[in-house]
């Protein structure tokens, strides 16, 4: 005889998974930026490309209200840019 999963246990398990889902998303968000720093940058110049501009602003609000972060994300940038 088996045992259905409780429903609380049941939710936990969805609520866990959509949490690591979102978490790994917003993880390749801001890794994005790195390959996509000279499109970007292009963008922040000309000002073609809004829908660039306007998919990375979060990142470059963030960057100005935290210092570590700012210094983090250049950092990583640099790897990009320099390579």
């Amino acid at each position: 005889m088996t045992t259905q999963p409780r429903p609380k246990s049941r939710f936990k398990k969805l609520l866990v998974r959509f949490a690591t889902r979102v978490l790994i998303l917003l993880v390749v968000y801001v890794l994005s930026i790195g390959p996509m720093y000279w499109k970007w940058e292009d963008a922040m110049m000309t000002g073609d490309n809004d829908t660039l501009l306007i998919f990375y602003m979060p990142l470059m609000v963030a960057s100005e209200l935290s210092e570590t972060f700012r210094t983090l994300i250049n950092g990583y940038i640099e790897l990009w840019v320099y390579a």
